[in-house]
């Protein structure tokens, strides 16, 4: 920070990434929670991490320094925590805050007790999420040793290790959330923070639907696949599992803007490499507010499809309620 005559100029902070060859900001950490209320704008969550392919006894591999790195999808803020090993199937002893909303993941990085760095970042972001007074389980992470300074990250959905108990905890949490699908895993003994969550939907709310039923969201995708169009049965098939999340994205939009039906197109192409949806484009004077638009155009782009060739296509959402 410095002062040139009467103006203030603030300087970012930046570091140079030699794997990435970027220079990307520095990372806020995420805080633990203690057994403390949240606030209504917040949620938690968890991991659990096995590492593979490394040398060192499970004593040695306790002492390395394990960083996860994400960005808000919404704010773009970049944010961090450190993990330490723990049993898979034992009740989580790390459990993060974090402000509701979306995250993707950008990278892992370990290091050993003589300094030496492995480091993985993913060519295509998974999008991870945190609902209002929820408990948002990330699922089993299989960390492997590879060649030189390299990681690499596979991620699963995991059955939740969060076992209830009669101290605070149980009222914190509203539910157990899989962080990866936004399906409901297990609802929790948080009676007077459900009942509130109803009456408050406040910003990034997804529990709306689940908790009160006011509205039924009604969601019609129509897929053109062009030549591919035979495909289409199993192209359907990867939408499904992001079902819920698609339709969230319309319900956040119902707390600020009454719209009771919607049709919004993307074009895309997949990647024949790796079956991403790349090139995604669409008309923006479609969608009544930004939000909306980033909220599915990051969705498709997490998508994964099991076609290898490079199928240019489009998709149309419908959306409604009644209620």
């Amino acid at each position: 920070m410095r002062m040139m005559g009467a103006s203030l100029v603030l300087l970012k902070c930046f570091f140079w990434d030699s794997y990435t060859g970027m220079a990307s900001e520095r990372a806020s950490p995420f805080s633990l929670w203690k057994g403390e209320y949240l606030r209504e704008e917040q949620g938690g969550f968890y991991l659990k991490m096995k590492l593979l392919g490394f040398s060192q006894t499970p004593e040695e591999l306790g002492t390395y320094k394990i960083s996860v790195f994400f960005r808000n999808a919404k704010t773009r803020e970049r944010f961090s925590l450190d993990y330490h090993l723990e049993e898979i199937k034992s009740h989580p002893q790390q459990i993060w805050k974090a402000k509701i909303g979306y995250y993707l993941l950008e990278g892992v990085t370990i290091i050993d007790k003589k300094g030496t760095k492995k480091k993985w970042f993913p060519k295509n972001k998974r999008l991870l999420q945190v609902w209002p007074l929820g408990l948002s389980n990330m699922g089993l992470w299989f960390v492997r040793a590879r060649q030189k300074d390299r990681l690499s990250v596979k991620i699963r959905m995991a059955t939740n290790t969060f076992r209830e108990s009669k101290n605070r905890s149980s009222e914190t949490f509203a539910t157990i959330v899989d962080g990866l699908t936004g399906r409901i895993q297990k609802r929790l003994k948080g009676k007077k923070f459900r009942d509130a969550a109803a009456q408050d939907f406040s910003e990034g709310n997804t529990m709306r639907s689940d908790i009160s039923q006011v509205r039924q969201i009604l969601m019609v995708y129509r897929i053109n696949l062009g030549q591919y169009n035979r495909l289409s049965q199993k192209f359907n098939s990867v939408l499904a599992l992001y079902d819920d999340r698609l339709r969230t994205c319309y319900t956040d939009l119902l707390d600020e803007h009454e719209v009771q039906k919607l049709r919004v197109r993307f074009q895309f192409r997949l990647n024949k490499s790796t079956g991403v949806m790349e090139k995604i484009d669409t008309n923006s004077s479609q969608f009544p507010t930004v939000r909306l638009r980033e909220c599915l155009y990051y969705l498709l782009s997490q998508m994964q499809f099991p076609f290898r060739m490079p199928i240019k296509g489009d998709i149309e959402f419908i959306f409604g309620y009644k209620g």
